[in-house]
């Protein structure tokens, strides 16, 4: 049973739930002396138990607090009590560009140039920081009345040092790389470009580019690159896209070149980035030790790189959730999940090393309308 949530957080006050999932609640919420309006995401200390979970949580706070950029969501602090961790998160209006493409059952080619732009500057953002969502889908992108972006869920994300491979295999199904499918040590930015690709096809056509009905056959045709692109799609466009889905990830385009690419040239010149000076960052403490019924979560004397690399820990296991989540999803999958690997070894014509890593959880047995309301 989920703890009572207080009316009072520190200065905010408390309103309305907007959204819930298996390991959190995100509450409106606003200032007592303001009254700007927010969001707090609610997680219960009870579901946070094992290292890995730990580790998940620490990580997405420390990235989330490094990143000031108009197109991802903002952090501003986090407040713990006896009970919960409470995430004080800007609130940001508007649609997942999930619920967008069903709606239209695909966008025009201006709109998926406009959006599309946004995510690509995003992930040049993040790449040149060293930093990798893994999780880029249409669920976790809000779409505002003026076709602005926001960019959610840093609950897979990762950060290291330059031309770091990864050994972390995470995201969803339909949006994942080959190369994590098929367990490869991976870098964090052509698998996050790919991810990026299957968006933009997506948007283009109201249809995932995997028309198989389960979830073999959805790998089988990822692995392979199985798709065709309709010829309601603009050339430019499905150009972008067939240099984005490629099996071999060295020749993907980069988030910058492909912001230089024909396909996104003649849209309003892009703001340039200055950071603000920080104020003291809070991160979460190794040993989640109380200080009392309310404390805020404090910096220790490392630097923030220092900080962040050391919660990077190549766990090996592989989680892929379905892609029929809300616009505010949570990152952690719990769900009783099918063998990727025996999945793996019965695609025909595929011969592979079987894999160390030990396999803890994986995408849950779904039917297509299942694992999203895009077809």
């Amino acid at each position: 049973m989920d703890a009572v949530i207080p009316r009072l957080i520190g200065k905010y006050v408390i309103g309305t739930e907007i959204g819930k999932g298996t390991f959190s609640r995100v509450m409106l919420a606003c200032t007592k002396e303001s009254k700007d309006m927010m969001c707090v995401k609610i997680i219960n200390k009870s579901k946070v138990i094992l290292q890995k979970e730990h580790i998940q949580l620490q990580r997405e706070v420390n990235i989330l607090l490094s990143i000031y950029h108009p197109n991802v969501v903002r952090l501003y602090e986090v407040i713990e009590d006896d009970d919960n961790y409470y995430f004080i998160m800007e609130y940001c209006q508007g649609q997942s560009l999930l619920d967008l493409i069903n709606k239209t059952k695909g966008l025009d080619d201006t709109t998926c140039r406009v959006i599309f732009r946004q995510l690509i500057w995003v992930l040049d953002y993040l790449h040149t920081k060293g930093i990798f969502h893994r999780d880029i889908k249409p669920d976790n992108i809000i779409v505002d009345a003026k076709l602005g972006i926001k960019l959610i869920d840093f609950g897979f994300s990762t950060i290291t040092l330059p031309n770091t491979l990864l050994q972390t295999f995470c995201g969803s199904l339909q949006y994942v790389s080959p190369e994590c499918l098929l367990k490869k040590a991976y870098y964090g930015s052509s698998s996050d470009v790919w991810s990026a690709g299957v968006v933009l096809y997506t948007m283009a056509t109201g249809k995932y580019p995997w028309k198989e009905g389960t979830n073999a056959g959805i790998m089988n045709s990822i692995i392979n690159c199985n798709y065709r692109i309709p010829h309601k799609v603009c050339k430019t466009c499905a150009s972008v896209i067939k240099s984005i889905l490629v099996a071999e990830p060295s020749y993907r385009p980069s988030a910058k070149d492909l912001l230089s690419s024909v396909y996104l040239q003649g849209l309003p010149v892009l703001p340039n980035l200055a950071e603000p000076v920080k104020k003291e960052s809070r991160f979460l403490s190794q040993s989640f030790k109380q200080a009392g019924p309310i404390k805020k979560w404090k910096s220790d004397q490392q630097s923030h790189t220092q900080k962040v690399m050391s919660s990077h820990i190549p766990l090996q296991y592989c989680t892929f959730t379905d892609s029929s989540s809300s616009c505010v999803s949570d990152s952690l999958n719990t769900a009783p999940q099918p063998d990727l690997d025996a999945l793996l070894d019965s695609l025909p014509g595929k011969k592979r090393r079987r894999s160390t890593f030990v396999l803890l959880t994986s995408p849950e047995e779904e039917s297509e309308s299942k694992i999203s309301p895009i077809c």
